[in-house]
């Protein structure tokens, strides 16, 4: 753990099939941590545009679809809803979301109001919820089934 409360973690991961991938876990202080969501208009380099905006880190989050690109799900910045993809129906309600307005909150799409206030992505898979593993093999939020 560094000095200002954040915890970084890298693993290897044995999968069933028997190959193995990396997870890279960041654990950030809630109460020092401020979260705002930016929409890039174009695809470019997340550690330029850092380094441009004086901003120790970002995530790139949720998904893209090319030519002409635009976010795969839905995406809100400040309540205002952004051009998107929508995701395939009928699994756009079960897609993970994360909702930041004053708070962080990461739940379905559709347990999240219709028109929220402030901004939403929608990303997923939702890997935990309630302290538990939601990693059984399930396909809750239509990763495969609504593949095309």
């Amino acid at each position: 753990m560094r000095g200002d409360g954040i915890d970084y973690e890298l693993t290897r991961i044995r999968l069933r099939d028997g190959r193995e991938t990396t997870v890279y876990l960041v654990r950030y202080p809630r109460a020092s941590m401020n979260v705002r969501l930016i929409c890039l208009p174009e695809p470019r380099r997340l550690d330029l545009w850092c380094a441009e905006h004086d901003q120790p880190e970002a995530v790139v989050a949720g998904f893209f679809v090319r030519d002409p690109y635009r976010p795969l799900g839905e995406v809100r910045v400040d309540g205002a809803e952004m051009t998107h993809e929508p995701i395939e129906a009928p699994w756009g309600p079960n897609r993970a979301a994360i909702h930041i307005d004053g708070d962080v909150r990461l739940a379905p799409r559709g347990e999240l109001p219709d028109e929220p206030s402030g901004d939403l992505v929608t990303a997923g898979p939702m890997l935990v919820a309630g302290g538990r593993s939601l990693m059984d093999g399930e396909d809750r939020e239509g990763f495969s089934a609504g593949a095309s």
